[in-house]
């Protein structure tokens, strides 16, 4: 995408009848939009941008909400693919990153250039990612797809989400480098894993947990 396309505010205040607690809803296009997950803070420009994910025009892209005026930017302009709910921001330059496929693709904020920094093996499913606080590293989680050998979909059948956790598949953490020098594996083990959450203030601290039902996880984080 080359040029941006701009949408007026959409937002409206109103005050709730049951509280009397002021709300202000951000979006009123008529598809679905939605924040990043709670553990990836999605504000940059110094607080007064935020992203969001948005189905408009039968299509899923990333914009920006300008939180002073309301008015929304649309990043990406993709036709499939793409996932934002796990969208992490680079804390020091205005970038973020998202999976699209099995690449782990770079967007610019300001430029809308993408960049694809990594491509994850086939046979494998991307997990969540985020950014180390010195905004050099995205790191995430990929864990072996075992589609083939039963429904392994745990959105939708809570029995693929434990067959998942005891079928151990084979997990790697990694560290792709936000300049797209490379990606390295830096923990593996046959224990479903998600979640990688890199820590705010220290580049070098991050934490991950092994997925499944709470009952059979031996150590969540």
């Amino acid at each position: 995408m080359t040029a941006r396309r701009v949408w007026p505010a959409e937002w409206r205040e109103y005050e709730d009848k049951t509280t009397g607690a002021k709300v202000k809803r951000l979006t009123g296009y008529k598809g679905h939009s939605h924040h990043l997950y709670f553990t990836n803070p999605g504000w940059y420009d110094g607080g007064g941008r935020m992203l969001f994910g948005s189905d408009r025009e039968n299509r899923t892209n990333l914009f920006s909400i300008d939180l002073e005026s309301g008015e929304i930017t649309q990043l990406t302009d993709l036709d499939r693919g793409a996932r934002f709910l796990g969208t992490t921001v680079n804390p020091t330059r205005p970038e973020a990153y998202f999976w699209c496929g099995r690449r782990l693709t770079a967007v610019g904020l300001n430029s809308l250039e993408l960049r694809t920094l990594w491509e994850h093996p086939h046979g494998f499913r991307p997990s969540m990612i985020n950014c180390t606080a010195d905004g050099k590293y995205v790191c995430g989680s990929i864990s072996e797809d075992l589609s083939h050998r039963f429904n392994s979909d745990y959105h939708e059948s809570r029995d693929g989400f434990r067959g998942t956790c005891e079928a151990k598949p084979l997990s790697r953490v990694f560290r792709a480098a936000t300049d797209g020098s490379g990606c390295e594996t830096i923990w593996e083990e046959n224990s479903w894993i998600g979640h990688v959450n890199t820590s705010p203030t220290q580049p070098n601290l991050l934490t991950f947990c092994h997925e499944g039902p709470w009952a059979i996880v031996d150590n969540r984080i």
